[in-house]
This record gives structure tokens, sequence and C-alpha cells, in this order.
């Protein structure tokens, strides 16, 4: 936990680089991400948690309270969210790549 709790307080220092002029926007980009990989952490687990209170609320509560207000969970929604889940993780890392080999300067 140490050793995560200073590689977050050295992402957290990258706030103030974002502003450095000369840094270009694919630089600019890498330091946000790094940055939002720990300022994000948080939302990630509240949303985990709200996830399992519904359930759980859902499964304690009687037919009528558990299907007032609520419609059905479509299976191809889970799925999608998870195809959305997985574009926000790997689309910074794809974008990079193609950054890196269509650069010329290399």
């Amino acid at each position: 936990i140490k050793r995560d709790l200073r590689w977050c307080q050295g992402n957290m220092q990258y706030l103030r680089l974002l502003g450095m002029k000369g840094l270009l926007p694919m630089g600019r980009l890498q330091l946000l991400l790094a940055i939002l990989m720990y300022a994000a952490a948080p939302a990630w687990l509240g949303f985990m948690a709200a996830g399992v209170a519904q359930a759980v609320w859902l499964s304690l509560a009687d037919e009528a309270t558990r299907t007032a207000g609520y419609a059905p969970i479509h299976l191809g929604l889970g799925i999608g969210l998870f195809a959305l889940m997985m574009a926000i993780n790997f689309t910074p890392k794809v974008a990079g790549l193609i950054d890196v080999l269509s650069s010329t300067e290399r």
C-alpha cells in the first residue's frame, strides 16, 4: 500500500505539468490519464458498492416493491456496458501506439 500511495502522490503532482508550455497533446493526454488512474478509483468503488447495494436490496424486497419502477435489465445492456468500459480502458493505449507508429520523428 505504501508503494501505491507514493505512486498516487507522484501522479497527482502531474497536475502542475498539464499547463506546461511546449507539451504535445499526446503528452498532456497521457499525464491526464495517469492522474485519472488514481483519482477515478474512489468513483469506481462507489459505483460497485451502489450496484451491490441495489442487488442486495432487490433480493430482500418483496415482489411488489421489486418490480415497482424498475424495468428488467437486459443482457445486451450489460454486454454494452462491458464493451464501453473496455473501450475506455484501451482506447488511450491504442491512440498512443498509433501516435508513436505514425510519428516520422523517430
